[in-house]
């Protein structure tokens, strides 16, 4: 994988990418200065689902592969990875599931859905409304998304949880799509910036597989 510092950002194209046990961090937030996602901008349902009162999209709250337990009200299980093209499928497949079927401690009510309220990847605008910009590792809010990943263990500082989006992104020698990490990197680069990541490269068999959060209309 390679990254490039402009200043501002951190751009990298995926060229390997393997996820390996998380690395413990103690989130940070700066004091006395204004939430840009606080918990009171959300509604948090029993189901594992919140609102986004602000923008009215409703995310899951856990990441796909962990399950929402309505006792603990609290994500259980470990987060799978996903090419963007298996993300893309797996979300037609939970649909589909969702439709009479209830999936793991996810219940029928959370999973159906009609043909415009389904879950679906979230564009990358969408992965960037629930950035906390006030905060790090993760840069957003634990209260509405408990289990963001921070970093993985690995001697290459570029190893970061990413999170896929629906978007794809222009790329001249592969076919490509943005996605977004929910963290800090080293130089003071901007949170929760987005990056460019090879979707399509199976050379390895980790290769190009990030998280995934859903969203629905």
């Amino acid at each position: 994988m390679s990254l490039f510092n402009n200043g501002r950002s951190w751009i990298g194209i995926v060229l390997s990418l393997s996820l390996l046990p998380l690395v413990s961090h103690a989130q940070e937030c700066l004091s006395n200065v204004e939430r840009s996602t606080p918990t009171s901008r959300f509604t948090l349902h029993d189901d594992g689902t919140a609102t986004d009162n602000r923008t009215g999209r409703t995310w899951r709250r856990c990441n796909e592969g962990e399950t929402w337990n309505r006792s603990t009200k609290a994500c259980v299980g470990a987060y799978k990875t996903y090419t963007w093209k298996d993300a893309l499928l797996h979300v037609k497949a939970l649909n589909a599931a969702g439709r009479g079927n209830p999936v793991g401690n996810w219940t029928t009510e959370v999973l159906e859905a009609s043909p415009d309220t389904e879950w679906r990847l979230p564009n990358i605008k969408e992965l960037r409304s629930i950035i906390e910009v006030t905060c790090v590792e993760p840069s957003v809010n634990l209260a509405v998304f408990p289990t963001t990943p921070v970093t993985v263990a690995s001697t290459k500082p570029d190893n970061y949880p990413l999170y896929w989006s629906s978007s794809p992104a222009k790329d001249k020698e592969r076919e490509a799509a943005w996605a977004i990490y929910f963290s800090d990197l080293p130089t003071n680069a901007i949170n929760g910036e987005s990056s460019e990541w090879n979707r399509k490269d199976t050379r390895l068999e980790q290769n190009g597989k990030l998280l995934i959060r859903l969203v629905r209309d």
